[in-house]
């Protein structure tokens, strides 16, 4: 009856291979891992990211002038400065204007306000220029310190003279300058003054060649930009541009008899 009633022994079971196995397979994972995080790290190092910035190109705007005068059926592109308020950087040649009188032809921009009566007798005492006078627009001077009711391009002659300088149209005897553009010989001066705030600049260009004397005259007022109030926003103006469009008008200038 004892023998009947004791339970039969089970073998014991021995479960530290498996658990040693289960280690030694998590192990050779995590190795695994690590190497492959490893090798995408030095990848990345030897090919890095490669960042392209794009520079930007400022372009100068050109100006186009194209003359419909019959004798000059050319366009003629030349470079300005970046266009500003108040700066006659596009200037386009459209109108030719012909003195039978004054015996020349000159092209300019048909904003420009034409004085076929122009006489000045405040440069030379007891001196009257007469001749033709080109304004400019107001738009160019708007916004800016520069005066457009006196500021203009005039083509002027006098007679009577032994040599066609630049000094028979300025009251000053300062040393001239004699230049050749584009064929052209000019005896050159200069007169700059100033009145109760204001800069008076003349520049006279007068053809050696010609006979009666004939010269061009660039006229420009302008205010002290100091004198104006900052919440006024008045900007300087552009010299340089306006200069630019005067020297094309006094290029096309041709003598026609």
């Amino acid at each position: 009856m004892a023998d009947m009633l004791t339970p039969p022994v089970e073998p014991t079971s021995n479960k530290w291979p498996y658990i040693i196995g289960l280690v030694v397979i998590a192990i050779i994972i995590g190795v695994g891992v690590w190497c492959y995080q490893q090798v995408q790290s030095i990848s990345t190092v030897a090919s890095p990211t490669t960042s392209t910035t794009a520079k930007a190109t400022t372009t100068k705007p050109a100006v186009s002038i194209t003359s419909v005068s019959p004798s000059m059926s050319a366009s003629t592109t030349i470079s300005a400065s970046p266009a500003v308020s108040g700066s006659p950087t596009n200037l386009l040649i459209n109108t030719t204007y012909k003195s039978s009188k004054y015996g020349f032809s000159v092209d300019y921009p048909n904003d420009y306000t034409l004085n076929e009566n122009y006489s000045n007798d405040s440069i030379v005492t007891g001196v009257t220029f007469s001749g033709v006078q080109f304004k400019i627009p107001t738009s160019f001077a708007t916004g800016t310190n520069m005066n457009s009711n006196t500021t203009e391009v005039s083509i002027e002659q006098k007679t009577g003279v032994a040599a066609c300088t630049a000094n028979e149209f300025l009251n000053t005897t300062n040393t001239l300058t004699t230049i050749t553009d584009q064929g052209v010989e000019y005896s050159v001066g200069t007169l700059s003054e100033g009145a109760a705030g204001s800069a008076y600049e003349q520049k006279v260009f007068a053809l050696t060649k010609s006979s009666p004397c004939l010269a061009v005259r660039y006229f420009i007022q302008s205010g002290n930009i100091g004198n104006y109030p900052a919440e006024a926003g008045i900007i300087e103006f552009n010299k340089a541009a306006l200069t630019n469009a005067f020297d094309t008008i006094r290029r096309s200038l041709t003598i026609t008899k």
